[in-house]
C-alpha cells in the first residue's frame, strides 16, 4: 500500500491528516535566535569610541603635517633633478629663471620676485629650462618625472653658488633661508629638591635667570615668530605683573657686516617690560639709539632707517625706527611643556602710506634675551621661573617662521643647546 501524501500547513505547526482520515501528532520546530545582550552592545560601543578618538587625535593636524612632509620630499627630488641638470650640461648651469624679469638690467626689488638684498645668487627653478648644447632634452620631463604639485602651494627657489634648493612662498624675496641658531643658559643648574647630609629629601626651590641667545646670518630670511618650547619641569611665567614692570633686558648686536658702521659691532641695549596681562611681555627697541663697541663709537644714528632712492641715483637712509616685539608664554607644568613665542616686529619706519617690511637681515644679529627670575618692582617677590623638581637632560627645542615661509609652516632652529640640571646634595 503506497505511504499516505502528507503536507505541512504552513505556520501552523501541525501535519495535515491523509486520505485515510489519520491524523499524525502534532510536531514544532524550534528556531535558536541569535543577538547582542544590552552589556555587548555597550562594550562594543566604547571600544568603537575610544578608536574614534585615538584616529581623531592621530589626523589632528595632519593637514599641515602632510603638506610640510610634501614639500620637504619634493625639495630632495628637485635637488637630485637640478644636480643632474648642472652635471649634464655645458657650460654648467642650474635650471633657472632670470630674475632680471623688468628687463633693466638691474637686479632690485623692482623685479618679480623682488631681490631687495641685491643679488644673494638666489634664482627661481625653471620646469621649462633646456639644456645648452641639447635643447630637446628639458627639465620636465627628463631629469624630474612632472612637476610637483606641491608647485601649487610654494615656489622652488636654488642657491646657484651651493646648489641648496628649498621652497618659499609665491612672490617673496629671492633671499636665501633663515639657517638661525638658538642657545638656552640657565644662571642657576640645580634642581628644587635638595637632600641633605643624612639623605632627608627637603624641598628647596632654585630659581635661574634664562637667557636665550638667538644669531641670525646677512642676507637671509628675517625670523618673524620664534617658538621655543619650554620643557616640563621648568615653571615660567604665570603671573600678572603691573604693566612696565621690568622682566628682563634684551641686546641686539649688529655685525662688523653691517651697512650702517662697517667694521664696528653696534649694540642695542632695551628693557623688556611687563604689558599688566599675564605671561605677556613686551620690548620695544629704538633702532637709532645703537652705539658702536668700538673705542669712540657712539651712537649710529641711521640703523634701520628706511632706504630711499634719491632723484641723482644716490640711496640715503632715514632714521631708525622704534619696533616692538611681543613675547607670549604658556606657562609649562611639572607634567607638561609650555612655550615661549617671540613675535619680531618686521615693519620699517613709516616713511609713506604704510611702514616698508623689511624681508631679510642687513648684517649678522645677534638677540640676547635674558628673563629674569625675581623681575624688579614685584613686591610679591615671587619668583618668573622656577627649576625642576628632578634631575635630568632638559632640552629646549625650538622653531621659527620667517618672511619667506608658507604660513602655518615652521622650520626647526640649529644649535639647539640640551640643558642638564644637576642636583647638588647638602654637605
Amino acid at each position: 500500500m503506497a505511504p499516505t501524501k502528507q503536507k505541512i500547513e504552513r505556520g501552523s505547526g501541525r501535519r495535515a491528516s491523509g486520505k485515510d482520515g489519520g491524523s499524525a501528532p502534532v510536531r514544532y520546530r524550534r528556531f535558536r535566535g541569535w543577538g547582542f545582550t544590552l552589556v555587548e552592545l555597550l562594550a562594543v560601543m566604547a571600544i568603537i569610541g575610544i578608536l574614534a578618538a585615538v584616529v581623531a587625535g592621530a589626523v589632528t593636524g595632519l593637514g599641515s603635517r602632510g603638506q610640510e612632509a610634501q614639500i620637504t620630499s619634493d625639495t630632495e627630488i628637485l635637488a637630485t633633478a637640478a644636480d643632474r641638470f648642472f652635471s649634464e650640461s655645458f657650460p654648467q648651469t642650474y635650471p633657472v629663471s632670470d630674475a632680471d624679469t623688468n628687463s633693466d638690467g638691474d637686479l632690485d626689488e623692482d623685479d618679480i620676485p623682488p631681490l631687495p638684498a641685491g643679488d644673494v645668487n638666489v634664482r627661481l627653478i625653471e620646469f621649462d629650462a633646456r639644456l645648452p648644447q641639447d635643447p630637446t632634452k628639458t627639465f620636465t620631463p627628463n631629469f624630474v618625472k612632472d612637476i610637483p604639485d606641491s608647485t601649487a602651494l610654494v615656489s622652488y627657489r636654488i642657491v646657484t653658488t651651493t646648489g641648496e634648493v628649498f621652497a618659499a612662498e609665491h612672490g617673496s624675496a629671492l633671499i636665501p633661508p633663515a639657517n638661525s641658531s638658538l642657545n638656552v643658559i640657565l644662571s642657576d643648574r640645580t634642581t628644587s629638591i635638595v637632600a641633605d647630609a643624612q639623605n632627608n629629601i627637603t624641598a628647596d626651590p632654585q630659581h635661574s635667570d634664562v637667557t636665550f641667545e638667538f644669531t641670525v646670518n646677512k642676507n637671509r630670511a628675517a625670523t618673524e615668530i620664534l617658538k621655543v618650547l619650554i620643557p616640563a619641569g621648568f615653571i615660567i611665567g604665570g603671573q600678572s605683573l603691573p604693566a612696565n614692570t621690568k622682566i628682563g633686558t634684551l641686546d641686539i648686536l649688529f655685525g662688523v657686516d653691517n651697512p650702517w658702521k662697517p667694521g664696528h659691532i653696534l649694540k642695542l641695549t632695551t628693557d623688556v617690560l611687563a604689558t599688566g596681562r599675564a605671561n605677556e611681555w613686551s620690548v620695544s627697541p629704538n633702532y637709532a639709539l645703537a652705539q658702536s663697541q668700538s673705542q669712540g663709537g657712539g651712537v649710529q644714528s641711521d640703523v634701520r632707517g628706511a632706504i630711499t632712492k634719491n632723484t641723482d641715483g644716490t640711496i640715503s637712509r632715514g632714521t631708525g625706527p622704534i619696533l616692538t616685539h611681543n613675547i607670549t608664554i604658556s606657562p609649562s607644568t611639572t607634567e607638561t611643556s609650555g612655550t615661549m613665542t617671540l613675535e619680531m616686529d618686521r615693519k620699517g619706519p613709516t616713511g609713506g602710506p604704510a611702514p616698508a617690511d623689511v624681508p631679510h637681515n642687513e648684517s649678522k644679529e645677534s638677540w640676547v634675551l635674558k628673563i629674569f627670575s625675581h623681575p624688579e618692582e614685584n613686591t610679591a617677590n615671587d619668583p618668573l621661573i622656577t627649576n625642576p623638581s628632578l634631575a635630568a637632560v632638559y632640552r629646549w627645542i625650538s622653531e621659527e617662521h620667517s618672511t619667506i615661509q608658507v604660513e602655518g609652516i615652521f622650520d626647526q632652529v640649529a644649535g639647539k643647546q640640551a640643558i642638564l640640571i644637576k642636583a647638588v646634595p647638602a654637605s
